[in-house]
């Protein structure tokens, strides 16, 4: 798959989807590259300790809930992980 940041490269077929170098693709905002990957080597490593804050919003029972965690991508061999240039 490849995911596509702010000034990526790209290309919609004519069926309407995004496709970069003829892999499916997907938009980020959180980025500016453009990246193909093997995304399923990749995984993330999260912290024992999850503190999560739940407010009332009203009086219906309207609840917002946030958690706080902390979270690191781990990438295992970076040689499964590309970026492309426009």
């Amino acid at each position: 798959r490849a995911i596509v940041g702010t000034g990526g490269a790209g290309a919609v077929a004519d069926r309407g989807e995004l496709f970069v170098n003829g892999i499916d693709a997907d938009t980020s905002g959180a980025v500016a590259e453009t990246i193909i990957a093997a995304f399923d080597r990749f995984g993330v490593i999260v912290t024992p300790e999850i503190e999560v804050l739940a407010e009332r919003t009203d009086a219906a029972g309207g609840v917002t809930l946030t958690a706080w965690m902390g979270i690191a991508a781990l990438v295992p061999d970076a040689s499964f992980a590309w970026t492309v240039s426009a």
